[in-house]
């Protein structure tokens, strides 16, 4: 009887530690999915959040975007808006060459399908001469904009060092406002990046329109001789 109840008495306690252990595990990993939910909850809302603050383009972006402007370009007669023109000259001459070389292809495949030698050659020579200063306003956009880039960053820069600098700014960012985190490094990397953006920006918006543009009237004007020959 006694050896009976030894065995009943450690059967038990082999029970009640099995279920003690059994429930510290099932509570461990409750608790850590929920962890797991909630760092997957806060990510998602991170990444919900810099979406939502980032490719934006309403009214406040434009007014920012004009405030900028207007200490990059502040006036007609400075030195960014002189790069600024020789930057849009250099876009315009390199569209008059895209549709002389156009023409030129036109002319050279048309000398081809006549097997016309001499007037092969003769195009092919010209196509050649209009490569070198095709290439030379290729590379003068390239230079141009890197210069609008520089000249658009030093304006920047030194306007915000001036805010940055007058009646110690520095150390009210630094150490009394924790808004705005690694100062410097907005003064510099971000400031470059802007200022490249935005060079490059005109090379992409203004060769476009000026395109559309030479194109319409070319449309145009083929149009009106089609049908004075038609009338």
């Amino acid at each position: 009887v006694l050896v009976n109840g030894l065995l009943i008495m450690q059967t038990k306690r082999v029970l009640i530690g099995g279920a003690t252990v059994l429930g510290l595990y099932l509570a461990i990993k409750q608790i850590r999915s929920k962890q797991q939910q909630q760092r997957r909850s806060q990510q998602q809302n991170a990444n919900d959040n810099s979406r939502s603050s980032r490719g934006k383009i309403n009214k406040e972006f434009l007014t920012e975007l004009k405030d900028l402007l207007r200490i990059v370009l502040p006036s007609v007669y400075c030195k960014e808006s002189l790069l600024l023109g020789l930057h849009t000259l250099a876009l315009i001459v390199r569209t008059f060459l895209s549709i002389q070389v156009a023409n030129l292809d036109g002319k050279i495949v048309k000398t081809i399908v006549d097997k016309n030698k001499y007037e092969f050659l003769k195009r092919l020579v010209q196509w050649l001469l209009l490569a070198i200063p095709a290439t030379y306003t290729n590379s003068m956009i390239r230079y141009l904009e890197s210069k609008l880039a520089i000249a658009f960053r030093t304006k920047l820069t030194m306007h915000l060092y001036g805010l940055y600098m007058d009646q110690d700014t520095y150390y009210r960012v630094e150490n009394l406002d924790s808004r705005l985190t690694n100062a410097d490094q907005c003064l510099t990397e971000d400031v470059s990046r802007f200022c490249g953006t935005l060079a490059h920006l005109h090379s992409q918006v203004s060769k476009p329109l000026l395109d559309v543009i030479l194109m319409t009237i070319q449309l145009v004007a083929l149009n009106s001789s089609v049908q004075e020959n038609n009338s």
